[in-house]
């Protein structure tokens, strides 16, 4: 019997090869668009899991309230880590992380490394980070030793054992390889090139609650009770924030514990490197389900308009005896056959795209994630459900028919289930629209990230980083930039304009009382806002004689600092810009402000603009700032260059632009507009293949329609109008029904953005366009062959 059922397949299959081909076509895409999914889905999924205890391990967060206004970090102070195991039994150890970029030298040669973590001894013991070389219980238990990855390794030492030798950071300090570690994997929050003994940071030594610039991840004992931890942390913390005169301006501070695996999908607050928010990923396994909809219906609406093409083969097969439940297997068969065909052909495809697909989406997914256990069974599971699904419709149509119908002319299967298809149309082309319109949407608050004015200009300014040790270079660094005439401003900083995280508490003596609020911070050297090109809105700028006095009074307790703060710090004091001049202000130190500057962003457009103040210091300088003048932008940079490598002779010319530091705080939104953009193409051509397949139904049925009206005058242009305005109405139908959704999903992806665009009328209008004209093409594609027939053939046929 089952050989039999495949013999039919077979044939059906042979004479039907357009028909079979767009069956197949849409089973494919559907099935490799879910496959790739599937494996960024189970990526996502599995980040921070490949470590051993990752079910025992927990990230410390602060949280601060001032004034009734909460801030939360994913840092802490040095204190948290310590404090908490010394006080709760159920805290294992912990480790305390800080990462630096420093200026690492072997042989004369000088590396800028970007990942340099400062960690606690245990921290080989909490990850699972195997030591190739070296021993894990020593390899960071004192000062003076670091730890290297295998591509650092042979980066320094090419095939030489670097165990016991030396490397020298930030040009005055020497450091021993006491091991060497594999390189993290892509899927850890946790990214490192060097580790080194936390017992070298001098300013690491104390232990205070503030401030809070570590990461700081706790080993819990096994069958921990989590949540029964954090309220005892909570209230523990909380108690010594009312007894700890430096909590006394504070509603409160207190710390929380988040699982490990919980962070880079679930936690609102970045880390290592930036979560991923979870609302993509429900919107991509959405968007999977909905691809993989639109390729069954297809399947579905094809293998009906074959099947009326084939009345007579059916008819003679139940006239033959052939029972209902023999015809249902026989379509169920088939769309096996197609399941397995197309789950061969887009295993074989995703292992060749998937390469492709890692570029798009900035990921690393190697070909033998299509073989774990979870995809693998994710994917065969879905190929047996769609084989089930898509055969199932036009098989209970089938055989559920009478042998009367079957053979009378003008069969009606089709017609019969007219509703339900058309149905169909309106399902798929709601789905094609609503992708649309959300694609639309991601791309306009794309331009507008890009194009919006942040308050101060980053085109053009070039970013350097530097150590402490540079400073004895600076001024002499500065004065020769300023004498190239391709550099218009030079300045330096804390850290650059576009993410700004310092936090400090502020304090104004008002009319109605003292105010106090949390506010950011930078410190900056002189001409700050001029490269930046920031305006001031009331007073003036820093100045020389600024600097020189905080120069001379920085290590005393005699220093009054001049402040510069935003308009929403001033807002909030309760002061206009002008009568701000002069006051008195306290964000741990006490100054006077001397200007207002117009509100800029500091942080990602999903915040909202903080109050900020900014105050000259030299002690606090971990970037330069260049300002380069004219459009030759390469000339500019060798020009710099060669004076960066007169003065600067321990740390390599490294540099990347202010602009795209900017655009790397939206790699997200930039990998959801690439995502969206795909796949919504792949869902409008699988919803036209599907169209497809319906007018070749109404094609076939309406042969003595379309003949009779030729005969009576009809042209090949109004028939093909006349089945352009039959699949309108659908069309039309999913575009209104598409709309609120298309809405709402556009809405609440923009609500996570303080600043975003208005959903305009014109998103709808042209979504609707693009796919009534796909629609149109598609149709009359299929029916200009029809109304070009000749009308005597048809009728004798009929």
């Amino acid at each position: 019997m089952l050989k039999n059922y495949l013999l039919i397949a077979r044939r059906r299959i042979l004479q039907n090869k357009l028909s079979s081909l767009i069956k197949l076509t849409s089973l494919f895409i559907g099935m490799i668009s879910f496959i790739l999914i599937a494996v960024y889905v189970y990526y996502e999924f599995s980040f921070d899991r490949f470590n051993k205890q990752a079910n025992n391990i927990v990230r410390a967060t602060t949280e601060l309230s001032v004034n009734g206004k909460s801030e939360q970090w994913s840092m802490n102070g040095t204190k948290t880590g310590p404090e908490l195991q010394r006080t709760f039994p159920a805290i294992k150890s912990y480790t305390r992380i800080i990462r630096n970029q420093k200026t690492v030298k072997f042989n004369n040669t000088v590396f800028n490394e970007k990942k340099v973590l400062f960690v606690d001894s245990d921290f080989l013991r909490i990850f699972t980070f195997p030591l190739l070389e070296g021993k894990e219980s020593t390899a960071l238990d004192g000062p003076g030793k670091i730890v290297i990855t295998r591509s650092i390794a042979k980066k320094y030492f090419g095939n030489d054992d670097p165990l016991g030798k030396n490397l020298v950071i930030d040009g005055d300090r020497n450091y021993m390889v006491t091991g060497i570690t594999s390189d993290p994997p892509k899927n850890s929050q946790i990214q490192f090139d060097f580790l080194v003994s936390f017992s070298n940071l001098d300013y690491g030594k104390a232990e205070t609650w503030f401030p809070a610039n570590f990461y700081t991840y706790l080993l819990l004992e096994k069958g921990t009770d989590l949540a029964s931890l954090n309220k005892k942390v909570d209230a523990y913390v909380r108690d010594i924030g009312k007894k700890d005169r430096d909590f006394t301006d504070v509603d409160y501070f207190t710390v929380h514990l988040e699982p490990l695996t919980h962070v880079h999908l679930h936690s609102n607050i970045d880390g290592l490197i930036p979560n991923t928010p979870f609302i993509y990923i429900y919107i991509l396994i959405i968007i999977a389900l909905l691809i993989l909809t639109i390729a069954i219906i297809n399947y579905a609406n094809i293998t009906i308009a074959q099947v009326t093409e084939k009345r007579t083969e059916i008819g003679i097969r139940k006239l033959l005896g052939a029972k209902k439940g023999q015809l249902f297997m026989q379509f169920i068969g088939e769309s096996a056959i197609f399941s397995v065909a197309a789950l061969v052909l887009s295993v074989v495809c995703a292992a060749v795209l998937l390469p492709y697909f890692s570029i798009l989406t900035e990921k690393d997914f190697p070909v033998k994630m299509l073989f774990h256990p979870a995809i693998t069974g994710t994917i065969i599971g879905v190929s047996v459900l769609v084989s089930l699904i898509s055969g199932a419709y036009p098989a209970i149509m089938v055989s559920g028919h009478s042998l009367n119908n079957i053979l009378k002319p003008g069969f009606l299967i089709a017609a019969s289930g007219g509703k339900f298809r058309r149905t169909l149309i309106v399902v798929q082309f709601i789905i094609s629209i609503v992708l649309i319109i959300t694609t639309l949407v991601i791309r306009e608050q794309r331009s507008y990230i890009q194009t919006i004015n942040l308050g101060f200009d980053k085109s053009r300014v070039i970013s350097l980083p530097t150590g402490y040790h540079d400073w004895s270079h600076y001024e002499n660094l500065k004065a020769a930039l300023k004498k190239d005439p391709y550099v218009k401003e030079v300045t330096s900083a804390y850290t650059t304009p576009v993410h700004i995280q310092w936090t400090s508490t502020l304090s104004a003596a008002t009319e109605t009382g003292e105010k106090q609020f949390s506010t950011r911070a930078i410190p900056v050297d002189i001409d700050f806002l001029k490269t930046l090109s920031i305006n001031v809105i009331a007073g003036s700028d820093f100045n020389e004689s600024d600097l020189q006095k905080v120069i001379a009074l920085e290590n005393t307790n005699d220093i009054k600092y001049n402040f510069i703060v935003n308009e929403t710090a001033v807002k909030q004091i309760g002061w206009t810009p002008e009568e701000s001049i002069g006051r008195q202000i306290s964000i741990g130190a006490q100054g006077i402000v001397k200007a207002v500057v117009k509100d800029f962003h500091i942080s990602s457009l999903h915040e909202t603009v903080q109050p900020l103040v900014i105050f000259l210091s030299r002690q606090y300088q971990n970037v330069i700032l260049v300002k380069i003048n004219g459009q030759d932008m390469s000339a500019g940079l060798s020009s710099i260059k060669k004076v960066w490598n007169g003065q600067m002779t321990e740390r390599p010319f490294d540099y990347h632009f202010l602009d795209e530091e900017y655009d790397d705080m939206y790699k997200n939104e930039q990998r959801t507009a690439a995502i969206f953009s795909t796949f919504s193409t792949i869902a409008i051509l699988l919803a036209c293949l599907g169209l497809f397949g319906i007018v070749s139904i109404m094609t076939v049925q309406r042969t003595k329609e379309t003949g009779i009206r030729k005969i009576m005058g009809a042209s090949a242009y109004d028939i093909i109008i006349q089945f352009f305005i039959d699949y309108l109405r659908p069309i039309l139908i999913a575009f209104i029904a598409a709309i609120p959704i298309g809405w709402y999903s556009s809405y609440r992806w923009l609500s996570s953005f303080a600043y975003h665009i208005n959903i305009e009328l014109s998103i709808f209008i042209i979504s609707g366009l693009f796919s009534l004209t796909i629609a149109m093409v598609t149709i009359i594609f299929r029916s200009v062959k029809v109304a070009n027939s000749n009308p005597v053939n048809s009728l004798r046929n009929e």
